[in-house]
Parts: C-alpha cells; structure tokens; sequence
C-alpha cells in the first residue's frame, strides 16, 4: 500500500494535479499546508463562489500547487 505522500509524488509526475491536491486535501493535521490544500481543493471545486468572496481560486490552486511540488517532489 502506498502512502499518500507517495500518491502525491505519482500523481504529480503524472501531470495529474487535482489528483495530487485531491489527495493532500485529505491530510488530518491541522498545519498551514494542509489548510492550503483544503482550500485549493475547495477552489478548484467552486471557483465561482471563489470569485465571488473575492479571492482568486487560480492563485490558491497555483499557490497550493507550488508548495506541494517543494515538499513532495
């Protein structure tokens, strides 16, 4: 079986990034990390609610993206 982080790491070698953030959005730690991830998850489920809270949800999943390939890659 393998572990999350290690599904993260295929699915970002992969090109499959809803995939990996999917996966990192399921973290039970309460860090910032995860929190970003919960988010890009939440944004790239309802950008328009993004949009409309003012926030854009392209810079969260970009952001969320950019951490996850530093800390899995």
């Amino acid at each position: 079986m393998k572990t999350k982080s290690d599904q993260i790491r295929d699915a970002l070698a992969g090109g499959d990034d809803a995939r990996a953030i999917s996966i990192a959005s399921r973290f039970y730690d309460r860090g910032e990390q995860t929190r970003l991830y919960k988010q890009a998850q939440s944004a790239a489920q309802n950008p328009a609610f993004y949009r409309q809270i003012g926030k854009d949800p392209d810079a969260i999943i970009a952001a969320a993206l950019s951490d996850m390939r530093g800390r899995f890659v």
